[in-house]
């Protein structure tokens, strides 16, 4: 049902304006080359479909909206939470599958790890924004040892999991960071 406050022309979504696209676009490739030196991923050159990253931010851009009408009643604005806005962006990197080696680099990375870089991506945005959050920062590199690691990086590979499960995967994570 359409906000008495809004008539029914304005009632439509609106892409997120070209700067937000920009900036989204810096935010990820800077993080990727966080992501880049921690790896140390250096002598495999790297490619990214930046139609993806836009699209990335344009489904969180709709989430975003999305919460603000169905989640907000007439005395308080419902936001998108941080933990779930960083689960979205993983579960659309893992997707769209936006960066990309060249083939046989490609390859040898996923004979290596079982998976590709994106979901090795989304798994540094997930313990980065934990890092970033929890004061007791050894109980997240704790947590995130290889073995741990190794689980998340399967499931993120080899099971099929909805947004919604996605985003309550990713904070059952951080339900576990706090027993």
């Amino acid at each position: 049902m359409i906000p008495d406050n809004i008539n029914e022309k304005e009632f439509k979504y609106k892409n997120p304006t070209l700067k937000s696209f920009k900036e989204f676009e810096k935010y990820f490739i800077s993080t990727y080359n966080k992501f880049f030196i921690d790896l140390e991923l250096t002598d495999n050159p790297v490619t990214f479909n930046r139609t993806l990253i836009y699209n990335i931010r344009k489904r969180i851009d709709q989430r975003q909206d999305y919460y603000k009408y169905f989640h907000s009643d007439e005395k308080k604005t419902t936001y998108i939470s941080q933990t779930k806005e960083v689960a979205l962006i993983c579960y659309w990197v893992i997707k769209y599958k936006p960066i990309n080696h060249d083939n046989e680099i490609a390859e040898r990375y996923c004979h290596k790890y079982d998976c590709t870089i994106n979901e090795m991506f989304a798994l540094f945005l997930i313990e980065s924004f934990l890092y970033d959050v929890y004061q007791d920062k050894t109980k997240v590199v704790n947590f995130f040892n290889p073995e741990n690691k190794r689980i998340i990086l399967y499931n993120f590979m080899h099971r099929d999991m909805s947004k919604e499960a996605f985003i309550l995967y990713v904070s059952s994570l951080i339900g576990a960071l706090e027993m």
